[in-house]
């Protein structure tokens, strides 16, 4: 028993005695994660900014000011052939724009060519968690029956984050017009659904389908998951774009809108 007690004493002798190691070891450890807390927070910050900056340089109608956003008939106007000639010289990969007036979604749009480099990459080619509105689609937009754009959902809003917005309908309300600029004119997208839905559901990604009846169930069911009733409606013969960004860890927003040529400049 005497012997317990003293290895006792002993063990509590160096559980004391350490003790006050352990307590700088954890200040230390408290301090380094807050310091690499704080770094990271600069660098997100610092992302954010030298993205913005970036694509703030690339639209022809400048920087914007106080949040103020020019007119779609401006923005239409300013989009000159000068100035898609100088964006795929800039980057070969441009494929057109999207814009939603009053949002923070006016971007070049890049083809992927199946790979993930957009997810990372500016469309200067600059590595950055920003990436680049981009298509997996190859081939010429009127060759498909839905036009598939990606773009992620940043938290300061810019790229797809305003998507998000959509979930609101009152928001719907203002802002129901998407705008697509592909191989030389625009077109108008009317919104016909906005909705949740898993990121394991592929079905949304669809670009061809084999049949009408394929065609309409697709749309039909579109048109009935979404989160509230838009007033359009799209047929057959219509061709389709969807916006798709990340909804938290297992969600995608989609918003989904007929393509109408736009001629009136």
């Amino acid at each position: 028993m005497e012997e317990t007690g003293k290895t006792s004493d002993n063990f509590h002798g160096r559980r004391e005695g350490g003790s006050g190691f352990g307590r700088i070891c954890f200040r230390f450890l408290l301090i380094a994660g807050a310091a690499a807390s704080i770094t990271g927070l600069f660098q997100s910050i610092s992302e954010y900014g030298y993205a913005r900056k970036e694509y703030d340089y690339i639209q022809p109608w400048g920087e914007k000011k106080n949040g103020d956003v020019k007119q779609t008939d401006q923005i239409i106007r300013d989009f000159s052939e000068s100035f898609q000639q100088r964006l795929k010289l800039q980057n070969p990969d441009y494929a057109g724009w999207v814009l939603i007036p009053e949002t923070r979604i006016d971007y070049p749009v890049v083809k992927s060519h199946g790979s993930d480099y957009y997810l990372s990459h500016t469309f200067l080619g600059e590595e950055n968690g920003a990436g680049c509105i981009f298509t997996d689609q190859e081939d010429s937009v009127f060759s498909y029956d839905n036009l598939i754009l990606f773009g992620h959902n940043r938290r300061d809003g810019s790229m797809f984050g305003d998507l998000k917005k959509y979930k609101s309908r009152e928001f719907f309300q203002t802002h129901p017009v998407v705008w697509i600029h592909m191989e030389n004119q625009w077109f108008e997208g009317r919104i016909f659904s906005c909705r949740l839905i898993s990121h394991k559901e592929e079905s949304v990604y669809q670009i061809r389908f084999a049949n009408g009846k394929d065609k309409r169930e697709y749309l039909e069911a579109a048109a009935a998951d979404s989160l509230y009733f838009t007033g359009v409606t799209a047929s057959v013969e219509d061709s389709i774009v969807t916006l798709s960004t990340c909804y938290g860890e297992d969600k995608r927003m989609i918003v989904q809108a007929v393509l109408l040529c736009y001629t009136e400049l």
